[in-house]
């Protein structure tokens, strides 16, 4: 699941293309299983992508996420508490 920031102009539509998302600063988890799969996702798109930080845990990106600094992919478990805490 990709996390926006509500008050971003993504976070206002109900989906958003790839193309869309990798115009955004991301923000990249240091390692593991995710990183290995938006390095996979975001490859087509890698000369224009923007990586302000590369984030040791998911607790970080979620608060960095939230601050409006930039989108992240995440487990929809990991997200879960932000998306019903919107609703």
């Amino acid at each position: 699941m990709w996390m926006v920031n509500p008050q971003s102009a993504l976070g206002k539509h109900e989906s958003v293309s790839l193309a869309e998302i990798a115009k955004q600063p991301i923000l990249l988890p240091k390692t593991g299983y995710t990183r290995r799969l938006m390095d996979k996702l975001l490859r087509p798109y890698k000369s224009q992508l923007q990586v302000p930080m590369e984030l040791p845990s998911v607790g970080m990106i979620k608060s960095f996420v939230a601050a409006g600094l930039g989108v992240s992919l995440i487990s929809a478990s990991f997200a879960r508490d932000q998306v019903l805490a919107a609703v």
